[in-house]
């Protein structure tokens, strides 16, 4: 009877495998004088051994060496041998991709790829040791993910912002990312230790749903499978979602109180402008974009109707004074989520 499952089961698995070969024909990764094929996800690649091994050292041990005792031991596709990987076949598609292509596959740094494909360098490059195109993964995610706020350029720091380009984060990144990316890109820095990246990640993940952020974000290409931050770093988002609305409202009673006084030069006009200046920053907080607030520059903080309504010098203090929130709460983003004294790896 096991037999007889077990036989079952393996022409089930062949037929899936047939139907899927489509998906490597389409990446350009069926050929047709290929030696070996690669099976992840019943998804197969039919490729070249010799260019894998002499690209991988541990994709030449995998094949040089002979296979562990089991049922696929000899398993032959078209008379091909077949490695069964244990990999998300999109990612090794990408991998197969930039090992065939090369430089042309990025564009000479220029072509703006998603974040995924990011992810799946970082994460196949360093299991096969494929150092440069780990390292090529960790440079973009460090591009994406600055260490200084005038790099950080996206639909909240930037009130100029190509909204047309929303999913563009950081152009200079050249990576096309969405904010619920950012959970992974904390679970990368993690597991692989990019410490670097995690403020500006975790200021990314902390304007995200709550609801998204306890179940966990949908894996690509999975039903089931789900992105999830540790208990540890949900703890981190969530505290540090309810400093930064603080520090907004603190920020925004600093400035109210600022206006009519000091080097203002009307005083009569300012304070009878305080009501709207009021309600811009209680807009901002009803529509909850307050923690998207905290880093947006200044030219949001001096546009708006309550501008007409300030003399030159309560408008000049406002602006100063809200680019120095701005840059303290980013100074501050390691204090916010709790990183300070956390490695990488998170505890």
């Amino acid at each position: 009877m096991t037999e007889k499952v077990s036989k079952k089961r393996k022409v089930e698995e062949n037929i899936n495998v047939e139907e899927n070969q489509k998906r490597a024909t389409d990446a350009g990764l069926w050929f047709e004088d290929g030696n070996i094929i690669l099976i992840a996800q019943y998804t197969p690649f039919k490729v070249h051994r010799g260019l894998l091994s002499r690209k991988s050292e541990v994709f030449r041990d995998m094949f040089t060496l002979p296979p562990p005792e089991s049922p696929n031991k000899c398993d032959l596709m078209d008379g091909i041998p077949i490695v069964h990987m244990s990999d998300n076949w999109e990612d090794l598609s990408i991998v197969l991709s930039v090992l065939y292509d090369g430089q042309a596959f990025f564009g000479f740094q220029q072509q703006i790829i998603h974040f995924q494909t990011i992810a799946a360098l970082l994460r196949l490059g360093h299991k096969y040791g494929l150092t440069e195109l780990e390292q090529e993964a960790i440079a973009r995610l460090k591009r994406l993910f600055p260490t200084e706020l005038d790099d950080f350029f996206d639909e909240y720091t930037g009130s100029k912002y190509d909204r047309d380009n929303r999913s563009l984060c950081c152009p200079d990144s050249k990576i096309h990312l969405k904010s619920s990316d950012a959970v992974e890109a904390i679970n990368l820095a993690r597991t692989y230790n990019i410490p670097s990246i995690l403020p500006s990640a975790f200021y990314i993940c902390s304007r995200l749903p709550i609801n998204l952020l306890v179940k966990g974000v949908p894996t690509l290409g999975s039903r089931v499978s789900r992105n999830m931050l540790s208990r540890a770093d949900l703890v981190r988002c969530l505290e540090g979602q309810i400093e930064l609305s603080r520090r907004y409202v603190l920020r925004w009673e600093t400035l109210h109180e600022a206006i009519g006084k000091g080097s203002c030069i009307d005083t009569k006009l300012c304070l009878s402008s305080k009501l709207e200046w009021a309600k811009e920053g209680h807009r901002a907080w009803q529509y909850q974009d307050a923690i998207g607030c905290c880093l947006l520059d200044s030219d949001w903080a001096t546009s708006g109707r309550s501008q007409e309504l300030l003399c030159d010098g309560c408008d000049g203090k406002r602006e100063s004074l809200w680019e120095k929130f701005r840059r303290e709460t980013w100074n501050d983003l390691s204090v916010i989520f709790d990183l300070q004294n956390n490695k990488a790896r998170g505890t």
